[in-house]
């Protein structure tokens, strides 16, 4: 998988969950392009798997079309980058759209705070659903409530359709990055001193692969024959965590994120690291899959060099991480 500039906690950049700058219009709406109407259902990527590789290439063969919006038969930047926020815009949503339906109890078109903590933490629920404990729940449902508090601009104690968007998806919106940083500092200080120092950044993954102490554990491994071997024992450290993985992360956090230099990250700190002013992760994508893909160094894409790209675009936003390739009959 590749590794974009920015490592952000439990927001994957890229190849996962997109850091994305997103606008509150409606991308259902006729200020959108419609030359990406009918663009493919990207909740049913379980449809992926059952898909032939013909199929496959046909589906992205088609959102080619798509993107190609002045019809020219090549794909530039601009085209690409309008495509995957058309697509990520689309996503969010429909995703707010089916929730606000499970939530808005009255179907006013709001989610009071009523009514978000009756579909969300009704006692009942609690105690009956085997995965979700009392303790478990009041802990979510603080953060829940922040969460909806600071997505509650006018402070009417009511969400509208944008205000819901930006509760179920707030990277991106200036209103939500305080709540998002608290909640990552939250996650990560595990000591609780209301900071995260490197080995919280780093994370619990192999503690003794974080620490500059030469102390791994040594394991024995059973010689061949005498002739093959010295009378040293043969033995060997452990691997941990890959090691230029772990001081390219130290690096990140003393040199870019620990700004006061202290040593520990702190809220304006987090804050930076979760909405870095001068990246924009839909660029970054849109350079690479260009760069990956363009075999003639015309700096845009034909449907060949996409086809022939075809694993970079399933692993990309530009086809919602292969979602969007799914069969429809408008195709």
């Amino acid at each position: 998988m590749r590794n974009i500039a920015l490592s952000f906690p439990f927001q994957i950049l890229a190849r996962g969950t997109s850091h994305l700058q997103t606008p509150t219009n409606d991308p259902t709406s006729e200020s959108f392009n419609s030359h990406v109407d009918g663009i493919l259902d990207q909740n049913q990527s379980r449809e992926f798997q059952k898909m032939t590789q013909e199929e496959k290439l046909f589906s992205l063969e088609e959102i080619f079309k798509k993107m190609d919006a002045d019809e020219n038969e090549e794909v530039d930047e601009d085209e690409l980058q309008q495509w995957m926020r058309y697509v990520e815009n689309r996503f969010v949503f429909e995703d707010t759209d089916a929730k606000m339906e499970q939530m808005d109890l009255d179907k006013d078109g709001m989610v009071s705070m009523e009514e978000f903590k009756e579909a969300k933490y009704n006692p009942e629920r609690i105690y009956k659903d085997p995965s979700l404990n009392a303790a478990t729940a009041m802990y979510q449902k603080k953060k829940d409530l922040r969460r909806f508090n600071a997505a509650d601009t006018n402070e009417d104690r009511h969400l509208s359709r944008n205000e819901f968007a930006h509760y179920l998806h707030p990277t991106g919106h200036m209103e939500m990055m305080e709540v998002i940083a608290l909640e990552t500092l939250e996650d990560l200080d595990k000591n609780s001193d209301g900071y995260i120092d490197l080995e919280e950044y780093l994370g619990d993954i192999g503690a003794r692969s974080f620490s500059d102490e030469p102390d791994q554990e040594e394991e024995t491994i059973l010689p061949m024959g005498d002739d093959e071997f010295d009378e040293e024992p043969n033995t060997w450290k452990a691997p941990g965590i890959d090691d230029d993985w772990i001081e390219n992360e130290k690096r990140i956090f003393n040199e870019e994120r620990d700004i006061n230099g202290d040593g520990f990250l702190n809220m304006a700190e987090v804050m930076l690291w979760m909405n870095p002013p001068d990246f924009d992760v839909i660029q970054s994508e849109a350079d690479y899959l260009i760069a990956t893909a363009d075999r003639d160094g015309s700096s845009t894409l034909s449907k060949q060099e996409v086809l022939k790209a075809y694993d970079a675009f399933i692993e990309s936003p530009a086809t919602h991480w292969g979602s969007s390739l799914l069969h429809h009959d408008e195709l």
